[in-house]
C-alpha cells in the first residue's frame, strides 16, 4: 500500500505540537490538527481495505477458484 498524503504532514504537525506547552489555547488547536490528520489517514486507510476486500469478494464470485497471495 502507498504511504498517504498526509504522513508527511502528520509528521511535522506532530512536532509542532510537541513543542506547545501543555495546556495552553495553542496547545489544543494543534492538538485538533493532529486529530484531524490522524483521522484522515485512518479513514483512507479503511477505505483501501474495503476496496481490497470488495474486489477479492467480486473476484471470487467470477471464477471457481481464487488465490491469495500475501507477501
Amino acid at each position: 500500500m502507498l504511504k498517504p498524503l498526509y504522513i508527511n504532514t502528520f509528521i511535522i504537525n506532530q512536532q509542532a505540537l510537541c513543542r506547545k506547552t501543555k495546556g495552553s489555547n495553542n496547545y489544543h488547536k494543534a492538538r485538533l490538527k493532529v486529530a484531524r490528520i490522524h483521522a484522515k489517514i485512518k479513514d483512507s486507510r479503511l477505505d483501501y481495505t474495503h476496496k481490497l476486500t470488495t474486489q477479492l469478494i467480486y473476484i471470487s464470485k467470477n471464477s471457481q477458484a481464487l488465490t491469495v497471495t500475501i507477501f
